[in-house]
């Protein structure tokens, strides 16, 4: 329901104060969905990244468990510049297997967590041969 006053001069009407604030209350009451579904969506982007970050660094650190890190039980904790804590946990896998050319050797299983606020932004499980002379 609209409802026009006359004020003062002949012709020019306008809205009430309670009008006003009403109609202000429902568009708030309309927009506070919609603000939340923006600040959530743009939330799960941020968390995308992190994790997209996160898987990197996973599979960098397990591709190099046998060069920089030996194959060994053991683990190693790596804190980055920017925040992000790698783990990388070794130890036995599988025990020693004779291959066609007679050679041994040993499998270790490797298991890589990435943490940021102490939070698990992306974990990745492996295994590693180390041949045996």
């Amino acid at each position: 329901m609209v409802c026009f006053r006359e004020f003062g001069v002949k012709g020019v009407r306008g809205f009430t104060l309670l009008e006003s604030l009403i109609a202000i209350t429902i568009l708030a009451l309309a927009l506070v969905p919609i603000y939340g579904k923006f600040s959530d969506g743009v939330m799960a982007i941020y968390r995308s990244e992190e994790a997209a970050y996160g898987a990197l660094y996973a599979q960098s650190y397990l591709a190099s468990v046998g060069s920089l890190y030996s194959l060994e039980n053991g683990r190693h904790i790596v804190h980055e510049d920017n925040g992000y804590e790698v783990d990388i946990h070794i130890s036995d896998g599988a025990s020693s297997r004779e291959v066609n050319d007679n050679r041994r050797f040993s499998l270790f299983d490797v298991h890589v967590v990435v943490k940021l606020d102490a939070r698990t932004v992306a974990e990745l499980r492996g295994l590693k041969a180390k041949v045996l002379p």
